[in-house]
């Protein structure tokens, strides 16, 4: 990993813990306000959830960036596919648990399902496989417009 990504990965790690430490403090001062300044300035009511949120939200893009370092280009097509199945599954089975008209406790275990599959699906959706044949040798990756140019121009 270079030093560059992981300057970039302390720095979004601090932001998020920044992030959770001022909500965590704002929590109690907005709490203390009396009921009526709340009522009046509701996005001061919501300020310590905003933090926590965006906190959360700049970590996940932190474990992103991480897990997709370290695992692209190192996991096998077959097992990426497998992986991608099963969470595309999991979504379809969340749904259906949501959706269904028996049970509330289904309708729990599908909320979990359904939210659990879904962010596991945008984790796995940053990460690139193994790559074998043809598209291997060309090297997928970035592409510039020089370089289209200069194909384009050589052929």
């Amino acid at each position: 990993m270079s030093a560059g990504r992981k300057r970039l990965l302390l720095i979004l790690l601090a932001i998020a813990i920044a992030l959770w430490v001022a909500g965590a403090i704002a929590s109690p001062i907005v709490g203390g306000l009396d009921a009526k300044t709340r009522a009046d300035n509701t996005i001061l009511s919501g300020i310590p959830f905003i933090l926590t949120f965006i906190g959360i939200i700049v970590a996940f893009i932190d474990f992103i960036i991480l897990m997709a370092t370290r695992l692209n280009n190192h996991l096998s097509n077959s097992v990426y596919r497998v992986g991608e199945r099963a969470l595309i599954a999991g979504i379809v089975l969340g749904v259906f648990g949501m959706f269904q008209p028996f049970a509330v406790g289904l309708y729990t275990l599908g909320f979990i399902v359904l939210l659990i599959s879904t962010i596991g699906y945008i984790f796995w959706s940053h990460i690139v496989p193994r790559i074998h044949g043809e598209h291997a040798r060309e090297g997928l990756g970035t592409v510039s417009i020089a370089k289209v140019e200069q194909k384009q121009a050589e052929g």
